[in-house]
């Protein structure tokens, strides 16, 4: 009997066919490190005396199943990093500004339940568009009208002076300056009016 522990299954196929043997196999192992289909076991053994059509039971390798990749779409990154941790998989994580739930996922690589080839998965999480607003030019204006716009944009205003509703008030300086850009997106935003009565 030839030893074919070492060989491919074709390898062992077309040696044992050559020999007028029938390779028949009975049992496969999971085996990450042999390439696929190596024969590991034989039996006869190599050297064994061996008659015409006789069988040959052999033992062959196969790559364990590739991990299946999990769904991440719709979880917030905290609650995908544990996740991922629990099951030995790398993650990388890429904000992009696109209307969603902030800081969660809303797209991933590999998608959800296909094969994981590699131990890495790359997830895609919203983030908030950035609101860049030109601050205007509020000098001369009546206080009392801006006052009021700023207000209902959700603008925190505060004032050298305390206004007296007995008297109009103007505005002479601003901060932010006029032309200022100013970035909207995280937080409240707090004006700085100077305000001085009309005949003063």
């Amino acid at each position: 009997m030839p030893n074919i522990v070492g060989t491919n299954l074709v390898q062992a196929t077309k040696i044992c066919s050559s020999m007028h043997l029938c390779p028949q196999i009975v049992h496969i192992n999971i085996d990450q490190d042999l390439p696929q289909a190596t024969v590991t076991h034989q039996v006869p053994s190599a050297g064994s005396m061996i008659k015409k059509e006789q069988t040959v039971y052999i033992a062959i390798t196969e790559k364990p199943a590739l991990k299946k990749a999990p769904n991440c779409v719709g979880m917030p990154r905290s609650e995908i990093k544990t996740m991922l941790e629990a099951h030995d998989i790398r993650i990388k994580f890429y904000p992009i500004e696109y209307a969603y739930l902030s800081d969660h996922c809303f797209c991933q690589w590999p998608a959800p339940h296909a094969s994981l080839k590699t131990k890495t998965i790359i997830c895609y999480v919203a983030q908030k568009p950035r609101r860049m607003v030109i601050w205007p030019d509020l000098k001369d204006k009546a206080f009392n009208e801006v006052k009021l716009k700023l207000e209902e944009c959700g603008i925190d205003i505060k004032t050298n002076i305390t206004p007296d509703e007995h008297f109009t008030y103007y505005i002479y300086d601003q901060q932010p300056k006029a032309g200022s850009i100013v970035d909207f997106t995280n937080s409240a935003i707090t004006t700085y009016l100077y305000i001085k009565a009309k005949n003063d």
